[in-house]
């Protein structure tokens, strides 16, 4: 069934953690890059290095993952599901699809890396000799700078066995107008917490947002869908994931914040493997007084998905298709209230999609006046708790007149129609965008 509408209206964090695998499954067959057996390869030789570089940010001591990696023993015991895993491309959890756009921070793990856990793991998983480890090239070291550190004022007591999506309202403290050129987060519990995304309240929205606070007892406010009710959504200034290290936003970019704002961390947490502790997850800004170009996220859907809810996923459907294409810069210069004009090119830097837990696939491209669509990111396997942003390495233009186009599928198995809204059983289609002039 394919439902499509043209209306015209008007900010991510992949890891490597995985289910656990308790089964003695059967060892893959060989990967498809020709790369064969090799009985010489070892986990400290060969393995070890891999799975620093992807896997144990989170499965180790202390990691959201319910089994660790860090170490022969436990590396050597669960590599039936380590190859598994990889050669099925569920972990790690790199959602953009090849060929769409060269992003930074890729963490996919090449072809190469994959046929030598799969070679490990059909010749016996051997362990080696600890002397032949080379430690991989260390990571950039992310934020450049912290000039400004937020935690909420109260600790936060997640619900337990479950995920519990958690909006926690912080006041911003600068008395000056600033611009976000950099962040980062520090999580409390980094063995419950799955990811965070922080919000900006501009001042028109900062009543609704004391309202939702206010309604619940202890800190912050439950917030599946989004940090708003009724389809809203709040500028999203930073993302993190386990793994993540902060960094700082394009050079000479920045995020405008004015005093009296308050900021939205919305926090999910994981606590299906039945712990729960107090968390008070920290906000970390790099800060400028001025900055070359001013950036902007847009968020890009269908208004009248929004509206007038007209983004139906019937009971009992697959594949139900919705999508919704705009004049771009027009349609940012009326979601940012005009700050950016609808006749002036702009430049995308990063981009992020959002779809709940029906959503299979989506894609956001540009369609170009010289014929064309030009991608700019696809995600043929949507995973709602493995969502993130991604910067793209060069940055790409849009022109005036230039369309936007987004596209989500779902499949609906229940027995109700499903559309959109913020509550676990309804469903989004939205694109968010990092764009300056």
């Amino acid at each position: 069934m394919k439902i499509r509408t043209r209306p015209f209206w008007i900010l991510m964090l992949p890891l490597a953690c995985s289910p656990q695998d308790k089964s003695p499954s059967a060892a893959p067959e060989s990967s498809s890059s020709g790369v064969g057996l090799n009985s010489e390869l070892t986990y400290y030789a060969d393995i070890k290095p891999i799975l620093e570089s992807n896997c144990v940010n989170c499965h180790g001591a202390g990691g959201l993952a319910p089994f660790a990696l860090d170490d022969a023993t436990s590396a050597t015991r669960m590599h039936r599901a380590i190859a598994a895993s990889t050669q099925s491309r569920s972990m790690p959890p790199w959602m953009a699809a090849p060929g769409c756009q060269d992003y930074e921070n890729d963490r996919s793990l090449s072809e190469a890396d994959i046929a030598a856990l799969a070679a490990w793991s059909q010749s016996g998983a051997k362990v080696g000799n600890p002397a032949d480890y080379k430690a991989p090239p260390a990571r950039a070291s992310g934020l450049s700078r912290v000039d400004r550190e937020m935690t909420p004022s109260e600790a936060y007591q997640p619900k337990a066995g479950t995920n519990d999506y958690r909006c926690l309202v912080l006041d911003w403290p600068e008395t000056s107008t600033q611009f976000i050129t950099g962040v980062g987060v520090i999580p409390g519990r980094p063995d419950i917490v799955h990811h965070v995304i922080a919000y900006r309240v501009p001042q028109e929205q900062l009543d609704a947002v004391k309202a939702l606070d206010e309604a619940e007892a202890g800190p912050g406010y439950t917030c599946f869908g989004g940090p708003l009710g009724g389809g809203a959504n709040l500028p999203q200034i930073a993302s993190w994931a386990p793994g993540s290290l902060g960094r700082d936003l394009p050079a000479e970019t920045g995020l405008k914040m004015e005093p009296g704002s308050k900021i939205v961390m919305q926090v999910h947490y994981n606590t299906e493997h039945g712990h729960s502790a107090p968390d008070q997850s920290k906000l970390l800004f790099k800060l400028d007084e001025k900055v070359s170009r001013e950036a902007y996220v847009v968020p890009f859907t269908n208004p009248d998905w929004v509206r007038n809810h007209t983004m139906l996923i019937p009971a009992g459907h697959k594949g139900v298709k919705h999508s919704y294409s705009a004049p771009f810069t027009a349609y940012a210069a009326a979601a940012t209230g005009g700050q950016l004009a609808p006749t002036a090119a702009l430049r995308v830097y990063s981009t992020g999609l959002h779809m709940h837990l029906r959503g299979q696939t989506t894609r956001l491209e540009v369609e170009r006046k010289s014929g064309g669509p030009s991608c700019l990111l696809d995600i043929p396997r949507w995973d709602f708790h493995w969502q993130g942003s991604y910067a793209l390495k060069q940055t790409v233009s849009v022109m005036p007149g230039e369309r936007m186009t987004l596209e989500c599928t779902f499949d609906n198995p229940g027995a109700k129609d499903v559309n959109w809204g913020e509550g676990t059983e309804d469903e989004m289609c939205i694109g968010f965008v990092y764009v300056t002039l």
